[in-house]
């Protein structure tokens, strides 16, 4: 204290010196600025209430570890009694059992069956008495009351009784005894004759019993057992005169939640006649029409830990004093530097990662010079961490929808059980490489978007849509069931089935697999396998239908937006027919895959951008190397579409020159198909009579420059034969 006193002091006469410098204009070096003495008196404030609110938090928690920990002792010793419980039932039953196959009882010997039923009664303790009832529900022997015994009751009508006609053993809840008036528990167990049901033996049980000697049943030093009837009514633990289930009950016990809810356990607290705080945990046990309880005083279970507390407050008092102590000595060392830091350290809160000066840095002491490399180190961590968060979006760019970090997030937390039953849903984009290969990725992308749209819209604002792949969706369905997945399929269909319709709709087609169940039963990852693994099988079957409506929009795009190509092809293949049938060494199938092939051989431009086919002007030198992209892409829909699988190298060839040139490139002379040599001619010639970007030749022109170019550009060999052909034709000198 005299080492504060001093200390505080010293800052008193710092402050004298404040004012006397700035007085005289003269500058104060060794005092730390106006905000940093604020910010140290606040920080100090602010350690100080930390300190002072550590005791209480220390208790806080403290008593919820008491009353966690007391909890689950109780909880730990009433399974204990449970199990106790079971082996009870168990354990008079196997009696019975026993009873019920002694040869008395086999041969019906009733003066026997008497004598040995009087001997098991007296010699178990447990059992209040033992008979043996016939198949018409009538006592023949009962130890108690003889042989065949007047007034005997009609059990026909009774549960445990149909149960034995039904060869089941029976253990009745509580009853009370016609005759004796006690609180008895019953076990039944069916005799059967020859395969005849001739009976059973009935073994009672007084409730009394089990309760004095869970009466007399402790732990520690003021832990005990309770017992109740199905009713709430005490049967054993505290005095008669103590309410039922203690303070907090109310006035009809059969209000209380643990009896109409006839299952579960309840905790209650309150103070016993001593006037102590105690637990009390209580159980249903189910079928038995009984209810368990375990008590324990609160102060007894706080005894261990009454030192620790003690020892824990003064701990911290002692170090509230040496942290203020330490904490005054080091700031008036460390305030500018503390200040430097601060500042950097802020910056970064506010998206400044600028390092420190280097001259800033060598003016700190050495161990927070230390502390500002360290610092700068960590911003660019933090700078890094950030921009990888930024790309990590937890939303699809293209879409807009989950992507698969978020979806992993969700399948965690829909795998736990709350939102059971979970469907989970694969869809697989059909098509979309043939779409991306041919149209481009921007096609592609849209597909995705549609796909994605149509998804979104199909299923609930509820459940979770995601993107997890290229062309891989997935769908989370909470709290769904059988009937919600054939709901979700009809609506999947009819979804798909509305946007395919039209026909200048790029076609949307999903393989899908769904799988509904429970994750406490099946984990959430066996069922993504399962939905996973019925949409491949889907797939398979569903590949050529997606090959042929793709196609079909191909067909569409040509006919209805690139009229000029369509009429080319038609040209080509009207020219290809008349040149062939002057061709007789040719077989019928190689003239029909000829005359195929011109009709097709332009199919990859639905590849090109559409503005590039419609210009009249010449094209750039950009714009003819994407031109030159079609016969690639006419020879990959050739080779997905089995209807043109035999004409797709002829497509890809179709432009390559005799002489290696031209493209795509690797052709020369007899490595060029056949029929690409001959599409070459047809094509070439039905270009120049027709060609929008250049001027237009004659016929006769275009057969001189079929000449002109044989050898180099066409098979020279059947460039001769085409100019013939084309010389007949058109009546050219």
């Amino acid at each position: 204290m005299k080492r504060l006193r001093r200390l505080l002091g010293h800052y008193s006469a710092m402050a004298i010196d404040i004012r006397f410098c700035e007085r005289e204009n003269l500058p104060a070096m060794t005092i730390p600025p106006k905000s940093i003495r604020g910010m140290f008196i606040v920080f100090l404030l602010l350690f100080l209430l930390v300190v002072a609110l550590s005791p209480l938090a220390f208790f806080l928690t403290e008593r919820h570890h008491t009353h966690v920990s007391l909890t689950e002792r109780l909880e730990s010793i009433l399974n204990l009694q449970v199990a106790f419980f079971s082996r009870w039932y168990l354990a008079n039953l196997e009696e019975i059992r026993a009873i019920a196959g002694i040869s008395s009882v086999e041969n019906r010997d009733l003066e026997a069956m008497y004598r040995d039923f009087l001997r098991f009664a007296e010699s178990r303790k447990d059992l209040a008495g033992v008979a043996y009832v016939d198949e018409e529900g009538r006592f023949l022997v009962d130890s108690s009351l003889g042989i065949r015994p007047e007034n005997s009751p009609d059990l026909r009508d009774r549960e445990y009784f149909q149960a034995a006609h039904r060869g089941e053993e029976f253990i009745t809840p509580p009853l009370v005894g016609r005759v004796s008036g006690n609180t008895l528990i019953l076990f039944s167990v069916p005799v059967f004759r020859q395969g005849t049901f001739d009976g059973l033996v009935l073994g009672s049980a007084l409730l009394e019993n089990l309760a004095h000697l869970i009466g007399k049943m402790h732990f520690g030093e003021t832990g005990r057992f309770l017992l109740y009837d199905g009713m709430g009514h005490l049967l054993s633990g505290p005095k008669a005169s103590e309410r039922i289930f203690g303070t907090n009950l109310a006035e009809d016990p059969r209000a209380h939640p643990l009896l109409t809810g006839r299952k579960g356990s309840l905790l209650l607290q309150g103070k016993d006649e001593r006037g102590e705080h105690y637990y009390r945990l209580l159980t249903f046990l189910e079928g038995r029409d009984l209810i368990l309880g375990a008590e324990m005083t609160l102060g007894e279970y706080q005894q261990s830990t009454t030192r620790m507390v003690r020892f824990s407050i003064l701990s911290v008092t002692l170090f509230a004093a040496l942290g203020v102590l330490f904490f005054l000595l080091l700031f008036s060392r460390m305030s500018r530097a503390l200040s430097t830091l601060l500042a950097g350290v802020s910056a970064v809160g506010e998206g400044n990662y600028t390092k420190y000066p280097s001259e800033t840095v060598e003016r700190l002491p050495q161990e927070l010079g230390t502390v500002a490399l360290a610092v700068d180190d960590l911003k660019e961590r933090v700078q890094v961490a950030m921009q990888q968060l930024r790309e990590r979006s937890l939303q699809d760019s293209l879409t807009g929808l989950a992507n698969r970090t978020l979806f992993e997030e969700e399948m965690h937390r829909h795998g736990t059980g709350r939102f059971d039953p979970v469907t989970v849903v694969i869809c697989d984009l059909d098509g979309l490489k043939l779409v991306n290969d041919t149209l481009g990725h921007a096609w592609g992308d849209e597909l995705i978007r549609k796909a994605a749209s149509l998804l979104q819209n199909t299923f609930r604002a509820a459940d979770v849509v995601a993107r997890i792949g290229g062309d891989e969706f997935a769908v989370l369905v909470p709290f769904s069931s059988p009937e919600t997945e054939k709901r979700m399929m009809l609506r999947l269909e009819e979804a798909l089935s509305l946007h395919n319709a039209p026909e200048g709709h790029l076609p949307v087609l999903f393989s899908w697999g769904m799988r509904t169940g429970k994750t406490a039963e099946r984990s959430i990852l066996e069922l993504f396998k399962d939905a996973d693994e019925i949409m491949y099988a889907q797939k398979d079957e569903h590949r050529k239908k997606a090959r042929e409506a793709i196609l079909k929009f191909f067909l569409y795009r040509i006919h209805e937006e690139e009229k000029n190509r369509k009429d080319h092809m038609k040209n080509c293949a009207v020219i290809m027919e008349d040149f062939i049938s002057t061709i007789p060494e040719f077989e019928p199938v190689f003239r029909e895959r000829l005359i195929r092939l011109a009709a097709w051989h332009d199919i990859g431009m639905v590849g090109i951008q559409p503005g590039l086919l419609a210009k009249t002007e010449p094209l750039s030198e950009e714009e003819f190397v994407e031109i030159r992209r079609h016969p690639e892409i006419g020879h990959r829909i050739a080779l997905a579409v089995p209807a043109l699988f035999d004409i797709a190298e002829g497509i890809r060839c179709h432009h390559q020159w005799w002489n290696g040139e031209g493209y795509p490139a690797g052709g020369r002379e007899t490595s060029i198909p056949l029929e690409s040599r001959i599409m070459t001619l047809v094509d070439a010639f039905e270009s120049m009579t027709n060609r929008l970007y250049k001027p237009r030749l004659s016929p006769g022109e275009a057969r001189e420059e079929i000449r002109r170019c044989a050898g180099t550009q066409f098979d020279p060999e059947w460039a001769e034969r085409f100019l013939r052909f084309a010389s007949r034709k058109f009546d050219l000198p």
